[in-house]
């Protein structure tokens, strides 16, 4: 018996490294048909994997002639490789728990018996009821990808809407600490695709069993028929199925096909996850009109219609040797004919596979109910409605059935052909006459067909480059939504600190990651300059200057980051039904522009989008439109309270909540909304001068980070904003606020909440070494901690605290000495430091701590000259240095 195969998953994207490789060929190197630059490649990969530490720039001068192409391409095909180790190792750290000790949701693992580039399935056992399921489980590393989880969610829903002899039936979903999965039905038997190797003698079968069941057409034509009257289910139900290929279909052991795999579904009451651009399902099984694109049902029975084929023949319609080649001939061609393959395939089963084969989606079968008719009429022995019998045809079986008939007929027509060759004789001096005239026809219909010919042909090409930008486009998409930034989903607009206008945000990305980055802007950049005349291609370059745009401001690059960001909105501000987009990108300017220190700019960005949101239907918004708006409310607010209106700020962060909540009303649990809902109650206690108001938001914003991460542990922006919250109350109680006094609460409860705040931020520092908004967070948060020490008499403890933040200050300056609030932060600490120390006595050390503030204060002013927080600052070190007996020109 085969061993139980439950529903597999594979990678529902072409290879990203075969989509970068190609995309390298397109310029200063060799042809895509040479090869040889593939051949590197894969050489290259080859070395990696068996333990060589050659690096791109050892490649490089190793073939000169490929030297440019190899240090543009190789870093990020090293990147790629990382990345698919690391998601390796995450699958195997999960796999370890399978010995049946891990319970997930009421399912005991026994043992992984798939996995896929979504999840891994499991055999379980389900302890309510004591039966076997498949559980798919999606994968660790996916599980902070908000568009996977919605993938991997409506794959279940797509399965579970579907009650159909022919479809694996889904007992049940849930999830379990924050690990999603759900229930199958365990099926005995083997995939279409592990039935193919079989009878094409790839594995073990018993000897003569591989040529009698190749030969078994009735048996193919069954599963087909299975297949669509399943397909026609569940387009009844408004459900394409999108990825049909032999290793998505099971076959038990009664010989009952199954389909699995509804992870690329698309149901009729969801939006489509997929973005722009982006290709559906498995190349090799891909329909050509999936190129521009488009898919309906039709599109299933293309898919279905492979399967059969390759059972037909034992081999796939296309077996192209490389990425680049199968893109051509599934972009361009049609399948050959099955009998030129095997000359013992019935015709009119061939004449069903062509059918449902052909490139062109209306020559099709309008319907699979129509397909699984045809198959019927072939198993019965009928003619198929594929196509009309040729008349030859008719004749043939029509004398088979009246012989004498047909031998009388014969005669006659003999007769009658000798007539026809006599009268003929005089006609032949005239046909001569017209055959030359006919060929001057001729030749000039040759010249117009060549001329159309050289146009389809050029047509082609262009498709074809075009079909390479978007797969390599989708490929550096995929690269992008996996390199780890360790940030918060969010953008941090600015650093407000006891009411101060915000200094320029630190660059988030580690040195490593924006290594990553920078080979990934080289790609976009080149992408948005050679086709910014392109038409077709518009879409594909708004996407590309928005992530241009989001990459510079990774980079700390802030003023390029707008400049993108810019030509973005230049090329959808002209397109209809684009104003969710617009308002996004208009925040996202707006943030920039508020973390230079533009509030006014910034103010009137965020006003702009949040009235053509407005104007647009307001509450009647989808939910896209709904969450900008929510976040141009919550942006303006910032804006606000940063020009001292308070009353504006307030109503602005109620608008955000209000929005957020009406859209968890209607997607309850949605991690991002309530997240972000999270944020603005933060921001909401700035407007607040009572300590009851403060602390409510305070309260609600740290109860839902704490549920998200119980939910969500591996999620570290959620950590990281908890830890923020749980600094906020810090504001509440400093001396030099005005009115403190009268909100203050006992310093104990704010020295316990900030010393939970550092617990969080050493732990996520530990995790992300790295990360330098990490490390900032902490060090800042730190010196809260020693101003309120101070304030409670514990002025060594102080001291130590000042000293851990003033290390990783130092760390942060050392290594991002362009990043100017690296230096605003340690003149701030050395000044506090600097006091402390002078009211100890120490006046030696303090002369020199309070020197060093001074010298990154002024530092600091040569690029800000304006800034009153640290001008104040410098003040401040300024004066205390002069009571210590220092010198300060």
């Amino acid at each position: 018996m085969d061993r139980p195969t439950p529903a597999r998953e594979e990678d529902h994207r072409p290879s990203g490294g075969t989509a970068a490789r190609d995309s390298a060929q397109t310029e200063g190197g060799p042809a895509p048909g040479d090869g040889s630059f593939e051949r590197l490649v894969e050489a290259f990969l080859a070395r990696r994997r068996s333990g060589s530490l050659v690096t791109p720039e050892d490649f490089a001068r190793e073939n000169p002639q490929h030297a440019r192409r190899i240090q543009e391409i190789f870093p990020v095909l090293l990147a790629m490789e990382n990345l698919r180790h690391a998601a390796g190792d995450a699958g195997q750290a999960m796999a370890l728990q399978a010995d049946g000790s891990w319970v997930l949701g009421g399912f005991r693992i026994l043992k992984k018996i798939g996995e896929g580039g979504m999840g891994v399935v499991y055999e379980a056992l389900e302890e309510r009821l004591c039966r076997r399921v498949a559980l798919k489980v999606l994968s660790p590393v996916l599980l902070s990808s908000r568009e996977l989880r919605e993938r991997f969610q409506r794959e279940a829903r797509a399965a579970a809407r579907l009650h159909h002899t022919n479809i694996v039936p889904v007992f049940g979903a849930g999830e379990d600490r924050g690990v999603l999965y759900y229930a199958m039905q365990y099926i005995e038997g083997r995939t279409l695709e592990r039935l193919v190797k079989d009878w094409s003698g790839c594995a073990a079968v018993p000897e003569g069993a591989a040529r009698e069941i190749r030969r078994d057409w009735p048996r193919i034509a069954r599963i087909g028929r299975e297949l669509a009257s399943a397909l026609a289910y569940a387009h009844s139900q408004g459900i394409l199925h999108r990825d049909m290929k032999p290793s998505n279909v099971l076959l038990d052991a009664d010989g009952t096909a199954w389909i699995t795999d509804f992870g690329l579904a698309k149901l009729p009451d969801s939006h489509d996850l997929t973005r722009p651009g982006v290709l559906l399902g498995t190349l090799r099984y891909l329909p050509p009109e999936q190129f521009r694109g488009v898919s309906d049902e039709r599109s299933d029975i293309y898919g279905l219609g492979l399967i059969l084929y390759e059972l037909a023949t034992l081999r796939p319609a296309f077996d192209a040797a490389s990425q680049n080649a199968l893109l051509l001939a599934v972009s361009r061609e049609a399948p050959p004919p099955p009998r030129s393959i095997d000359s013992t395939i019935p015709r009119d089963l061939e004449t069903i596979l062509v059918k449902a084969t052909a490139r062109e989606p209306e020559r099709r079968y309008p319907s699979a109910s129509e397909l699984a008719a045809d198959l019927q009429r072939f198993l019965e022995g009928r003619p198929v409605l594929a196509r009309r019998m040729g008349a030859a045809l008719r004749l043939w079986r029509w004398c088979r059935r009246n012989r004498a008939v047909a031998l009388l007929l014969g005669a006659v027509f003999s007769l009658a052909i000798l007539v026809a060759v006599v009268a003929s004789a005089g006609y032949v001096e005239t046909s001569r006459a017209l055959e030359r005239e006919s060929g001057e026809r001729a030749r000039a219909t040759r010249e117009r067909e060549r001329a159309e010919g050289e146009r389809e042909r050029a047509e082609a090409e262009r498709s074809r480059a075009e079909a390479n930008l978007r797969l390599a486009l989708a490929a550096f998409d995929e690269i992008f939504a996996q390199v780890d930034l360790g940030e918060p989903a969010r953008f941090q607009a600015g650093t407000l600190s006891e009411g101060e206008a915000p200094v320029a945000p630190p660059p988030v990305a580690s040195e490593d990651t924006a290594a990553i980055l920078q080979n990934l802007l080289k790609f976009y950049d080149r992408f948005a300059q050679a086709n910014v005349e392109a038409a077709d291609l518009r879409e594909d370059l708004i996407r590309a200057h928005r992530r241009v745009g989001e990459i510079q401001r990774h980079l700390g690059n802030l003023a390029e980051a707008q400049a993108a960001y810019s030509r973005a909105r230049a090329s959808l501000v002209d397109l209809p039904g684009r104003t969710t987009e617009v308002a996004a990108v208009d925040i996202e300017i707006g943030q920039l522009l508020l973390a230079k220190g533009s509030v006014e700019e910034a103010a009137l960005l965020f006003r702009r989008a949040r009235e053509s949101l407005e104007d647009e239907g307001g509450a009647t918004l989808d939910d896209a439109g709904a969450y900008q708006l929510a976040r141009s409310a919550k942006y303006g607010a910032d804006a606000d309270l940063l020009s001292r209106d308070v009353r504006s700020a307030r109503a602005g962060y109620a608008r955000a909540c209000q929005v957020l909540e009406d859209l968890l009303a209607r997607n309850p649990g949605e991690a991002d909304y309530r997240f972000f809902l999270a944020c603005c109650h933060r921001a909401w206690t700035r407007c607040e001068e009572g300590r009851q108001a403060q602390s409510e938001h305070v309260e609600t914003s740290t109860g839902i980070l704490q549920e998200l991460c119980d939910e969500f542990p591996s999620v570290a922006w959620y950590r990281y904003e908890l830890a923020e919250t749980y600094a906020t109350v810090e504001g509440e109680f400093s001396r030099d606020r005005p009115g403190a006094g009268r909100n203050a609460a006992r310093p104990e409860e704010v020295e316990a909440r900030l010393q939970k705040a550092r617990m969080i931020e050493e732990e996520l520092l530990r995790s992300y070494p790295a990360v330098p908004l990490y490390q900032a967070s902490l060090a800042r948060n730190l010196r809260k901690l020693g101003h309120l020490l101070v304030e409670r008499g514990k002025a060594a403890e102080a001291r130590d605290v000042y000293g851990q933040g003033l290390a990783l200050e130092e760390s942060l300056v050392e290594r991002f000495r362009d990043v100017p609030i690296y230096l605003h932060d340690i003149a701030r600490t050395r000044c506090r430091l600097g006091e402390l120390l002078l009211e100890e006595g120490k006046k030696e050390e303090a002369r020199s701590m309070l020197a060093a503030s001074v010298a990154a204060a002024r530092e600091y002013l040569t690029t800000d000259p304006d800034h009153r927080p640290t001008r104040a600052i410098l003040d401040q070190a300024s004066s205390l240095l002069g009571e210590a007996g220092g010198k300060n020109r």
